[in-house]
């Protein structure tokens, strides 16, 4: 996708304004949804028709950084809301990184109990010093009108519990926070790392009609045969998914038996282990996959 920069420069004691190609971040009226090549791992860079900034994830190491620097004009320096999915290292480790290097206005994740010494410094970061969205809100489903696109937030694990963190009876990807960005006729799906139990609940929920009609699906787990059920699938019907994984990595993601789901109900697939950072560019009627 092309990009313009403006950029001033000094010259004799006037100022030269100088063009740059970035023209997507300038472009009105359209939501950019950028899957980041962020190695093994999940960082999602939502852009807004009015050019808010929603980051989901931010991949392991510091990967993350390379790629905001690489999509982003140099004068963005902040995020408008930031999303831990769930505290895995691959989803987790470059938002500390954010933290350090970028301005985040409001952040939100779901406080369950797991012991890691990044996941205790990200929750001591956010719930010292930025805006932070509450898990019962998380648990009833949280919507965000940004500039036309919505974001709808809803956490996996419905667990009951006080403050501090909660105890989670299922596993740590079935409590991640699945988001619904809709712009227009355009849905898209970031399912984190949700696995089938999740889906089952999202489906047999009273926010099902969400997941209705998708246009492009992230899959859940990096495209593992623990997620993209085939009732998923029938039910959500994506005309396009993405999967995020990393080259070579050693849990064989994408799984052979995910991609025959997607083949058999004839969904193409998108890899960023083979594509590198695949960005999504929407008018609201129509889409295109752009570089």
């Amino acid at each position: 996708m092309k990009r313009i920069w403006k950029i001033a420069v000094a010259v004799g004691g006037s100022t030269l304004w100088i063009l740059v190609s970035n023209s997507w971040f300038l472009a009105e009226n359209r939501l950019c949804v950028f899957f980041l090549n962020v190695d093994q791992g999940d960082a999602i860079l939502v852009v807004t028709p009015d050019h808010k900034t929603v980051l989901i994830d931010g991949g392991p190491g510091d990967y993350v950084l390379s790629e905001l620097g690489a999509v982003l004009p140099p004068w963005v320096r902040s995020i408008d809301l930031l999303v831990l999915t769930h505290p895995h290292a691959d989803h987790l480790s470059g938002l500390l990184d954010v933290l350090e290097r970028f301005s985040v206005k409001e952040a939100l994740y779901y406080p369950i109990c797991y012991s890691d010494s990044e996941y205790e410094y990200f929750r001591k970061v956010v719930d010292g010093g930025v805006g932070v969205v509450g898990h019962d809100t998380l648990r009833n489903g949280y919507k965000v009108d940004l500039g036309g696109a919505v974001v709808s937030l809803f956490v996996g694990s419905y667990i009951s519990g006080g403050d501090g963190c909660i105890d989670s009876a299922d596993s740590t990807n079935d409590s991640s926070i699945v988001a619904v960005v809709s712009y227009g006729d355009v849905k898209v799906l970031l399912m984190g790392d949700a696995e089938e139990l999740t889906e089952r609940r999202l489906l047999a929920g009273r926010f099902r009609a969400l997941f209705r009609g998708a246009t492009i699906l992230k899959a859940g787990h990096h495209c593992s045969r623990t997620a993209s059920s085939d009732v998923f699938l029938d039910y959500s019907r994506p005309e396009l998914a993405i999967c995020s994984c990393g080259k070579d990595n050693s849990f064989g993601h994408p799984h052979e038996e995910t991609i025959e789901r997607f083949e058999e109900r004839n969904i193409p697939y998108l890899r960023t282990d083979e594509l590198g950072t695949i960005v999504v560019s929407t008018d609201g009627v129509t889409w295109e996959i752009s570089e």
